[in-house]
């Protein structure tokens, strides 16, 4: 990347077609020194890269810049055919995320303010509110647990009790401290493991 100086430096001597005079001195041109020799400082120019094929002159009109974003999205199809469908596929992850959670910035701040309606999402603010939704987000996920565990009794032969708890699908046994409590680092993990659960399900739905 230029300076806006080198930039605009480049553009004029293109546009203008000026001739500095030669110098043999190799000098080092950096931003204190770059107005020192305009020779050096065109040749430096020239060995990074710069072209006189990519100057702009002036602010490029919004058609002529839609003609080229449309000419170059079409030859990106040609050159890359599975391009369209991770566009299709992106395309349609997006509308279920926004069908299944539909906050925006403006929900957002209303919810926050307390203008929303009646209907707002749950905000987890302490440890009371993790608790609550990770029974709440249990309570959505019982009949697929029951399912997955009738399905792993039938698999084993009915033999036995597999020593997963029937309230977590995801291993945490044993997690409960002496006094009955769930530690908190590993009530957060498991709802947010959770959480992962229920994003997954609706955008597969």
């Amino acid at each position: 990347h230029a300076c806006e100086g080198c930039k605009g430096f480049f553009r004029r001597t293109i546009r203008l077609k000026l001739v500095y005079d030669h110098c043999d001195l190799h000098c080092r041109i950096h931003k204190k020194s770059r107005n020192k020799c305009q020779y050096c400082r065109f040749q430096k120019c020239l060995n990074v890269g710069m072209s006189h094929n990519a100057i702009r002159f002036g602010r490029m009109p919004q058609a002529e810049k839609e003609k080229l974003l449309a000419e170059f999205s079409s030859d990106m199809v040609h050159m890359h055919p599975e391009a369209a469908d991770l566009r299709a596929l992106s395309r349609h992850l997006y509308e279920a995320y926004l069908k299944y959670f539909p906050l925006t910035k403006a929900k957002a701040r209303a919810i926050l303010s307390g203008k929303a309606g009646d209907i707002v999402p749950f905000v987890i603010h302490d440890m009371k509110s993790l608790m609550e939704g990770e029974q709440f987000i249990n309570c959505r996920q019982i009949p697929i647990q029951e399912h997955q565990q009738q399905e792993s009794a039938i698999t084993a032969g009915l033999g036995g009790n597999t020593g997963v708890h029937p309230g977590s699908e995801y291993g945490y046994v044993g997690m409960a401290s002496i006094n009955g409590q769930v530690p908190s680092d590993a009530l957060e993990l498991r709802f947010f493991q959770s959480c992962q659960s229920r994003s997954a399900e609706a955008v597969r739905e």
